[in-house]
């Protein structure tokens, strides 16, 4: 006795086998790339039949590649990809200061892709609005762009009209009566925010050192301090004039509870803090300035603390790298990392203090 048996093998994810044009079916493959030339992980990319009938989905890996096999040929297929997460990755004051620059016609520009990574609030025009929501971005006010996703895709041989007005761009490629492989699919990843091209775009590439190896400090005393005094600490720039700068404070919640914060400098204000993590000892700053400079030895901002505790505020107050990139920014294009320095001291924090009785 016999039986015959029939084997039918499916490639359900539509890419586990390297199909080739059969006549009946063809592949859509390409690689999704920077501006820098660099492979872009963590992308969706989905390619999808013009009826809504058939979608597949490839998540791009370090390679940046992708491929769609065993497409049904003479139909129309619509490319396009997303990734919506870390917003801040590659995003700094320096960012900011970038934008400025082009928007007051110091340094415009290069590339249209810069238009692109600049337009936070996707009006299709950069403004000074985009600068006001990065800054919050950066400032811990957003987790995320209201307005806009964290990368946007297009066609990466995209020819623009107005490469310094490259809105709107295609954000898909469309196949009509597909009758061959397309092997050479490419999509453009610009990461929103990112102007000066500091994003990792996948894990073979290390975090890059922006800073140039030396510090700037702020400056101020160190003290100490009983329950129920009001510590008045006043921040001062360091010994270099800089056009921006970004830090986090970090403080001793068990010691320290947070009062008040005033600008002292002219051109700071409110706007430059972020406060919304104060209640974890937390306080974020993003300040830059097209006319104005951080002189050595200028006031900042005056943070008022009530003291719950006996202390002293080199073991109470701190910069916090992880929190944020501790950044400050030069005319001539040095970046410099933050710490703070209590009676000349390096430690990490330049604050000047003045303890009032409660």
């Amino acid at each position: 006795d016999y039986c015959t048996t029939k084997i039918i093998i499916q490639d359900n994810l539509g890419d586990a086998c390297p199909d080739t044009q059969t006549g009946t079916s063809a592949i859509i493959a390409g690689d999704v790339i920077s501006a820098s030339n660099e492979a872009v992980e963590k992308v969706m990319v989905k390619v999808q039949d013009a009826n809504n009938q058939m979608q597949k989905e490839h998540r791009t890996e370090n390679d940046g590649h992708f491929a769609f096999n065993g497409l049904p040929m003479y139909k129309n297929y619509i490319l396009r990809a997303e990734r919506n997460d870390d917003p801040l990755n590659g995003v700094t004051t320096r960012d900011l200061i970038a934008i400025q620059r082009h928007l007051l016609g110091q340094e415009e520009f290069n590339s249209p892709y810069q238009y692109i990574a600049a337009d936070a609030n996707n009006s299709y025009h950069v403004s000074a609005k985009d600068i006001i929501e990065l800054r919050k971005l950066i400032l811990g006010i957003y987790d995320e762009l209201p307005s806009n996703q964290s990368w946007r895709f297009l066609k990466a041989n995209q020819q623009f009209s107005d490469p310094n007005d490259p809105f709107p761009f295609e954000e898909s490629i469309r196949y009509e009566n597909l009758d061959k492989n397309e092997m050479t699919s490419n999509l453009m990843g610009v990461k929103v925010g990112d102007i000066t091209g500091d994003a990792v775009t996948n894990g073979l590439i290390g975090t890059q050192v922006r800073t140039n190896g030396t510090e700037y400090l702020l400056n101020a005393k160190d003290q100490s301090f009983t329950t129920g005094e009001y510590v008045d600490i006043i921040l001062k720039a360091g010994d270099v004039d800089i056009e921006g700068i970004q830090f986090a404070i970090s403080f001793d919640t068990e010691l320290l509870e947070f009062v008040s914060i005033v600008p002292v400098s002219s051109d700071v204000t409110e706007s430059n803090f972020g406060l919304r993590d104060v209640t974890t000892g937390s306080i974020k700053a993003s300040w830059n300035s097209s006319d104005q400079r951080l002189e050595n030895g200028e006031e900042i901002v005056r943070l008022t603390f009530l003291a719950n505790g006996s202390g002293q505020i080199s073991n109470a107050i701190s910069i916090d790298k992880s929190a944020m990139p501790a950044e400050a920014y030069t005319d001539d294009g040095q970046t410099f990392s933050v710490d703070l320095a209590l009676d000349g001291r390096g430690k990490g924090s330049s604050l000047s203090f003045a303890l009032l009785q409660n």
